[in-house]
């Protein structure tokens, strides 16, 4: 019976042809590795090394003063914080205990080139000018607060500037100044003739522009307190009486500033 089962499969065999479908070979696409784009090797940036600025060489500072009534050498060092000796050996004095008013003074130091103490205003209401001798400065205020401080020149000890309080009387924007004997000096630019009870403007005390000398610090002039030109021009429009062109004088309505003067 085996036997039988076992032939009649070999005939189902050879009766049937199984088709088999024979699977495709599949090539596989080739897959290109992709070229890697070179990263730039970075070069860092130098960072300039600083070079720091030259400090310049110390050089001590060099100032003038004019000797008042009352002054000692000693007093004098004292204030600008530099010795007796070297006080009186930069200005060839050979006794100290002889200074006499109006002799200038070189001071050499590292406290000489302080700029000095402005004084304290007389007016907390409107302008004044106030003219320093002993430092050669003068100071312009305006409500109490300072506005300017101009390095000036005044008068040598002999034609002094006068002392108190006055008011500008009169502007120029130019004028002859001459004493009629040792100088003329044309077309003096930005003049304030400057006077009181006691003291006439027609006397010619003024503040005023100079062209003639640049030697600010010194005493130089004949009475009058000398500026430079910008310096003498800014004063001239800022003060009183508001220039108007030519001549301006001094009136109620258009006052002159206070000059106070002092030692």
């Amino acid at each position: 019976m085996k036997k039988l089962v076992f032939v009649f499969l070999l005939f189902l065999i050879g009766c049937r042809q199984i088709d088999v479908k024979a699977v495709p070979t599949v090539t596989p696409t080739s897959f290109t590795s992709p070229t890697k784009t070179s990263v730039p090797t970075l070069t860092p940036t130098s960072i300039p090394t600083s070079v720091p600025p030259s400090t310049p060489s110390l050089t001590p500072a060099v100032v003038t003063y004019v000797v008042q009534p009352g002054d000692t050498l000693w007093e004098i060092a004292y204030r600008f914080g530099v010795t007796v000796e070297s006080l009186a050996l930069t200005n060839n004095i050979s006794d100290p205990n002889l200074i006499y008013p109006g002799q200038v003074l070189i001071i050499k130091g590292d406290k000489a080139g302080v700029e000095p103490t402005a004084p304290i205003p007389d007016l907390l209401k409107g302008k004044e000018i106030i003219v320093v001798i002993h430092t050669q400065r003068t100071y312009a205020f305006e409500d109490g607060i300072l506005h300017k401080t101009f390095i000036v020149s005044t008068g040598v000890a002999e034609h002094p500037t006068v002392i108190g309080k006055f008011r500008i009387q009169v502007k120029l924007d130019f004028d002859d100044m001459t004493d009629n004997k040792t100088y003329y000096l044309p077309n003096v630019p930005w003049v304030m003739y400057f006077g009181n009870d006691d003291v006439s403007w027609h006397e010619g005390y003024s503040l005023h522009g100079t062209y003639w000398h640049h030697n600010f610090g010194v005493p130089m002039s004949h009475g009058c307190v000398n500026l430079s030109i910008p310096d003498a021009e800014w004063l001239y429009n800022w003060s009183g009486p508001l220039p108007t062109g030519g001549e301006t004088d001094s009136t109620k309505a258009n006052p002159g500033t206070i000059v106070l003067i002092i030692p």
